[in-house]
């Protein structure tokens, strides 16, 4: 809850710039109330202390136009109610400390927003080249999922590859055995297991041919006896 809070102030400049004129009002007031309360112990130079110490604080946290109207406010609260009587000569010498301070400050305010910018924009440099170094890995993640089921598929287009080598080989053992079953056959008969098949039936035929021509010259004999 407080990152966020800080993230939208950062993000809206009109309200950091009441913030700091909010916080530059408090913090002189604070401070003429702290040497108001020490004056009591008769230290009228406390006012010196803490408004040196609101006007740091109102340019560290508030920015430079605060920090100026900081200073303003402090010049005024220490002419009017401390120390009125001093003459103007002092007057001019501690409002040139006040100057002098500020000017301090004002360069301290400035180097610390140049170095605010330099980090948001080093912070910005590396959120975008982590953004692109995680979509780099998600992408080689995605690639390296996509090879791995190419790997896979060439594995299993292998195993079936080999599975129908060793089909075919099975196959062409099985005829190579056939083969010389049938030369064999071939050797011995002297013809082939086809061949002499096809005698064999031929040849069964033409006894039935030569058994039923037997039997029709039987029966024109017996038919003239």
């Amino acid at each position: 809850m407080t990152d966020s809070f800080v993230v939208n102030w950062l993000a809206r400049p009109k309200l950091r710039r009441a913030t700091g004129y909010v916080l530059a009002v408090g913090s002189v007031a604070l401070a003429f109330a702290a040497a108001r309360t020490l004056l009591i112990f008769h230290l009228p130079l406390a006012i010196l202390a803490f408004s040196f110490c609101a006007i740091s604080v109102t340019f560290w946290f508030g920015g430079i136009g605060p920090g100026i109207f900081s200073l303003v406010l402090a010049m005024l609260i220490r002419t009017f109610f401390f120390q009125p009587e001093v003459d103007w000569l002092s007057r001019i010498t501690y409002d040139f400390v006040y100057v002098l301070f500020s000017v301090f400050m004002l360069q301290a305010t400035r180097a610390k927003n140049q170095l605010e910018s330099r980090v948001a924009k080093r912070t910005a440099a590396l959120t975008k080249a982590n953004e692109d170094l995680r979509q780099e890995i998600s992408e080689r993640k995605h690639a390296e999922e996509a090879l791995q089921e190419n790997v896979a598929a060439l594995k299993n287009a292998f195993e079936e590859i080999q599975t129908l080598k060793d089909q075919l080989y099975k196959e062409n053992v099985a005829l190579r055995e056939e083969i010389d079953i049938n030369r064999m056959f071939e050797e011995i008969v002297g013809s082939s297991p086809g061949l002499a098949n096809g005698t064999l039936a031929s040849s069964q035929g033409g006894a039935h041919r030569v058994d039923g021509s037997g039997h029709r010259r039987n029966g024109h004999r017996r038919a003239h006896s």
